[in-house]
C-alpha cells in the first residue's frame, strides 16, 4: 500500500511539473494524490478572517471512490490550519452541509452542479475548489488538465474576495494562474447576448401562438354560436313537428268522428229505404184488393 503522501512537497512538484523541469511519469504522482495536495495546500494558503471553526469541514462532490479514499487519508493524516479536518462526502444536494463548509471540492463528474453550489454558497465564508468546470464567472479555484496532461489550476480572485476570504500570493507560487476577469465579462456578455436574443425570439414565438389561440378562440365561439342557432332552429322545427303531429291526431280523431256518422247516416237511410220499400208494396196489395 502507497503511504500518505507529503503534501507539501507535493505542492513543489507539481509546481516543477507546471514550470517543465519534470512530468507525472516520472514524480509518479496519481490524480488524486494531486487534487489531494492541491486542496490541502489551498486550504493552508487562504484565510478565513474573523472566523473561528472548531474544526475545518471539508465537503466533497465526487464519484470517484480512488479520489475519496485520497482524501479521507489527508483528512485522517493531516490538519489545516491546525485544525482536524472533518470530511463529509455527499451523495445529493445538501444546502445546509455546504453552507456549514469551509472548502467544497467538486469533482468533474459532478460538475454539473457547480451554478448551484454556487448559488448555495454565495457571500458565505466558503472556498469552492472545482475540476474542469467550463463555469468561469462561477469558479473561485479550478483544477484543469493541460494538453501535456498536466493538472494545474486557475484562480478567480474577485469570486474568493466575495466570499470574505483572503488569498495568499503564495498560491500563485503553486503554479496557479490568474482568469482573465474580462475576458469572462466579455463571454458572459455575449451569452447574456445570445440569451436575451433567444428569449426575445421565444417571446415572439410565444405572442405568435397567443395571437393564434386568440383567432382560434374567436373561430371557436364564432362556430359555437352557429351550433346554437343551429341547434335553435332544429328545436323550433321539432317543436312545429310536434304541432303538427298534433293536428294531424286531431284531423285523424275528427276524420273517424265523421266516418261513423256517415255510416250511421246511411245505415238509418237503408232503413228508411227498406221501411218505404215495405209500405209501397204494402200499398200496391191494398189496391189491387179495392179493384
Amino acid at each position: 500500500m502507497r503511504k500518505t503522501p507529503e503534501y507539501r512537497l507535493l505542492a513543489i512538484i507539481i509546481f516543477l511539473m507546471g514550470m517543465g523541469f519534470t512530468n507525472p511519469a516520472e514524480a509518479q504522482l496519481t490524480r488524486p494524490e494531486i487534487i489531494g495536495s492541491y486542496i490541502y495546500n489551498f486550504g493552508n494558503k487562504v484565510d478565513w478572517p474573523g472566523y473561528d471553526f472548531p474544526k475545518f469541514n471539508l465537503v466533497v462532490l465526487c464519484s470517484d471512490k480512488d479520489v475519496v479514499d485520497e482524501l479521507k487519508k489527508m483528512a485522517k493524516h493531516y490538519k489545516i490550519h491546525h485544525k482536524t479536518i472533518s470530511l463529509l462526502v455527499l451523495s445529493k444536494f445538501d444546502k445546509t452541509a455546504l453552507q456549514k463548509a469551509q472548502m467544497i471540492f467538486i469533482a468533474k463528474d459532478n460538475r454539473d452542479k457547480l451554478i448551484e453550489v454556487a448559488n448555495a454558497i454565495r457571500g458565505k465564508p466558503v472556498l469552492m475548489v472545482s475540476e474542469e468546470s467550463e463555469y468561469k464567472s462561477y469558479v473561485m479555484l479550478n483544477l484543469y488538465k493541460t494538453p501535456e496532461n498536466k493538472i494545474l489550476f486557475e484562480i478567480n480572485k474577485p469570486n474568493i474576495i466575495k466570499q470574505h476570504l483572503h488569498l495568499s500570493d503564495e498560491i500563485l507560487l503553486m503554479g496557479g494562474s490568474d482568469i482573465d476577469v474580462a475576458e469572462v465579462y466579455l463571454q458572459s456578455q455575449e451569452k447574456l447576448r445570445k440569451t436575451e436574443q433567444k428569449l426575445f425570439n421565444t417571446k415572439k414565438q410565444l405572442d405568435s401562438l397567443k395571437k393564434e389561440v386568440i383567432k382560434s378562440r374567436k373561430a371557436m365561439t364564432i362556430q359555437q354560436e352557429k351550433t346554437k342557432l343551429l341547434q335553435n332552429k332544429i328545436a323550433l322545427q321539432q317543436e312545429k313537428v310536434k304541432e303538427q303531429e298534433k293536428k294531424l291526431e286531431i284531423q285523424k280523431k275528427e276524420t273517424q268522428h265523421y266516418k261513423k256518422e256517415k255510416d250511421d247516416i246511411a245505415l238509418k237511410l237503408k232503413s228508411e229505404q227498406m221501411q218505404l220499400s215495405r209500405m209501397k208494396t204494402q200499398l200496391e196489395k191494398n189496391r189491387n184488393l179495392l179493384q
